[in-house]
């Protein structure tokens, strides 16, 4: 007997979790990780780049990997794979030959399933009674199930903090066992739920036809701009917190990537109880307009706690662009399945990579100039300015085509 729909929803925010789990605790780790095992900056950043690059990788092979296996199979073995790869987190650096090594090989387990979960959970969601729900009905959904990731960035981040805190840093493995513990369940719950049939039965979907559409490539460069809009800010403004106002990483955090997520958490949450009364398409230029202010806040405020508020309210401009986009591209492809969805995931997770490099680079330029480190990642924010600009004229345009 299967589970109904009530409880596939509830799967599928377990699932979004799980994906938050998999994108924001590592970083958590990364000055426990220097102390411990000497790990170098050069090797954190192998860790981050591997986990980019499992995920970018998962979602380019899934089209011609799902059909195959099927959705359930595939969202299944995400979870297993999220968890194993959490409680290897927990002891395999204390018993491996090379910490480091033992490091990116859980990584590369939670990577999987954390890409997994993002290509599949989507459509599981979109397709719940297709026929008899409207387009305006599934964006909200679709936008209440996306703050789940925002939420679980929350509680991870004040969790693990907490925890820390609480017990020390000698406690740590404990962390990741306790954190396995929801894609572990998430294993079983999806292997009893609901699953549209439509999902179920679905075959390849036809990737040479859709990439002759003029329409799905704006779709992918809006969810490069979306991805690049939400990261690039979301990545600095914890160091841009701590340097702006003197605090410890720890007060960073909270203020910076912890406090972005609980607006972009609640933006996502309005506009799943509010968005009846505002069109998609208009919502999401607002979105964009409402991010380039908030970059420019946050960029040219002299005040570093306005600045800071700048950061933190590009969280609440952010939060409708990913799902939105992914419910906008629904309408204008009918026959999209999950792997639609992978294609569009792949190319927002290349802005979510493209963003916060550019942001990188040109600090970096910046301070070898000689320019203080606050001013130099204002002035890299300033060139980022340029992924909601871009998303917000496209709109425009998309808009005046209607």
């Amino acid at each position: 007997m299967k589970l109904g729909y009530k409880h596939t929803y509830l799967a599928s925010y377990l699932g979004y979790i799980t994906q938050a789990i998999s994108i924001n605790l590592l970083p958590l780790f990364f000055v426990l990780f220097q102390n411990n095992y000497k790990i170098s900056l050069e090797q954190i950043s192998i860790i981050i780049t591997l986990n980019f690059a499992v995920q970018m990788s998962v979602d380019a092979l899934s089209p011609k990997i799902i059909p195959k296996f099927g959705v359930r199979c595939a969202v299944v073995f995400a979870h297993i794979s999220a968890s194993l790869g959490l409680v290897l987190l927990s002891f395999l650096p204390n018993v491996f030959f090379s910490p480091f090594v033992a490091i990116l090989i859980s990584t590369f387990f939670v990577s999987i399933g954390g890409g997994l979960t993002e290509v599949l959970i989507s459509p599981i969601v979109n397709s719940i009674d297709d026929k008899n729900t409207s387009d305006e009905k599934k964006s909200q959904r679709m936008s209440l199930l996306h703050s789940f990731f925002s939420w679980g960035t929350v509680l991870i981040v004040l969790g693990t903090t907490i925890f820390l805190k609480l017990f020390g840093l000698k406690n740590w493995i404990f962390v990741p066992l306790i954190w396995a513990l929801i894609p572990f369940f998430n294993i079983f719950y999806f292997g009893i739920v609901q699953l549209p049939s439509s999902l179920e039965e679905e075959g390849e979907f036809s990737a040479k036809g859709i990439f002759k559409s003029k329409m799905f490539i704006i779709f992918l460069f809006l969810m490069v701009c979306s991805g690049a809009s939400e990261m690039g800010m979301a990545q600095w403004s914890s160091l841009f917190a701590e340097i702006g106002l003197g605090v410890s990483k720890e007060v960073g955090d909270i203020l910076g990537p912890c406090f972005f997520a609980v607006l972009m958490g609640t933006s996502r949450a309005m506009y799943t109880f509010f968005g009846k009364k505002i069109k998609l398409k208009n919502a999401l230029i607002l979105s964009s307009f409402l991010c380039v202010i908030s970059y420019g806040i946050a960029v040219f405020a002299k005040n570093s706690v306005v600045s800071l508020l700048g950061c933190a309210f590009c969280g609440f401009s952010v939060g409708l662009m990913w799902p939105g986009i992914l419910s906008l591209s629904t309408q204008y492809f009918k026959e999209g399945n999950s792997s639609m969805f992978a294609y569009l995931a792949l190319a927002g997770d290349l802005g979510c990579l493209l963003g916060p490099y550019v942001i990188g680079k040109i600090s970096d330029f910046a301070i070898s100039t000689g320019i203080a480190t606050q001013v130099a990642l204002k002035t890299g924010m300033f060139v980022s300015m340029i992924f909601p600009v871009f998303m917000f004229l496209r709109l425009i345009f998309l808009k005046k085509d209607e």
